[in-house]
C-alpha cells in the first residue's frame, strides 16, 4: 500500500501518475453524466458544466494533457466560488459545497499528476 493512500500519496512513478489520471478522468465522466441528467430536471445550467467536465475529462484520459488538467482546476475553482456564493447568500442554484470541494481536490491531483507524468518521461 502506498503511503498516504491513492488520493493523497506521493506521485513517484509514471505508472502511478497514469493510474491516477485515468481514475480521476472516470470520476469527471461520472460527474458529467450526473450533471447532464440533472439538467433534465432543473434547467440547462448543469448541462453546461457537465459537457465541459466530460470534454476535459476525455482530454485528460486520452491525451494526459497538462492543459486539460489546468482547465479542470480552473473550472473546479470557479465551481467552488459559485457554489460558495450560492450557499452563503441563499441564491438558487448549486449548494453542494462538499461536491465542489471534492471536484477541486481531484482536479488539483489530476493537474499535479499530469505535470509529474511529463516530468518523469
Amino acid at each position: 500500500m502506498r503511503e498516504g493512500g491513492f488520493w493523497f500519496g506521493k506521485i513517484d512513478s509514471k505508472e502511478f501518475a497514469v493510474k491516477l489520471i485515468r481514475n480521476i478522468s472516470i470520476c469527471f465522466w461520472a460527474i458529467s453524466a450526473f450533471q447532464i441528467v440533472l439538467s433534465f430536471f432543473v434547467g440547462f445550467e448543469p448541462a453546461v458544466d457537465g459537457i465541459l467536465y466530460g470534454i476535459l475529462g476525455f482530454s485528460l484520459y486520452w491525451f494526459k494533457s497538462r492543459v486539460a488538467g489546468a482547465m479542470l482546476l480552473i473550472l473546479s475553482l470557479t465551481t467552488v466560488v459559485v457554489t460558495g456564493i450560492n450557499w452563503l447568500t441563499d441564491n438558487p442554484g448549486g449548494t453542494n459545497i462538499i461536491l465542489a470541494l471534492f471536484l477541486l481536490w481531484i482536479s488539483a491531483r489530476a493537474t499535479q499528476a499530469t505535470f509529474k507524468l511529463h516530468k518523469l518521461r
